[in-house]
């Protein structure tokens, strides 16, 4: 799952998004053409924001090599059974935690 937890660490540190966003963004939103994300921001206003070739590759490497063949529409997905988005905001803080405690111990 390192692949996937990149991409999350690069949506939260180059475009700042919220976990609860990173978390209920759908394959349907990202616009790869155009660069483009389209995120829920406050209000339930939907939002587009411009996305990073970095972050874009990032998100395209997880998904073609080793996100799960499943039926779901999130970006996300979990790495265990049943194969299902992220469940909560909860599970982005615990890869920021894995993510802070593996590079002190370096």
């Amino acid at each position: 799952m390192g692949r996937r937890n990149y991409a999350i660490l690069l949506l939260l540190s180059r475009l700042g998004l919220p976990a609860a966003e990173i978390v209920g963004l759908n394959l349907e939103d990202i616009d790869w053409a155009n660069a483009l994300i389209t995120v829920l921001g406050k209000g339930g206003q939907r939002g587009q924001l411009p996305l990073p070739a970095d972050v874009g590759q990032a998100i395209a490497h997880y998904l073609h090599g080793d996100r799960p063949r499943c039926s779901r529409r999130r970006v996300f997905i979990r790495d265990h059974s049943p194969l299902a988005g992220l469940g909560h905001s909860h599970a982005i803080s615990k890869i920021v935690w894995c993510a802070l405690t593996e590079e002190s111990a370096v």
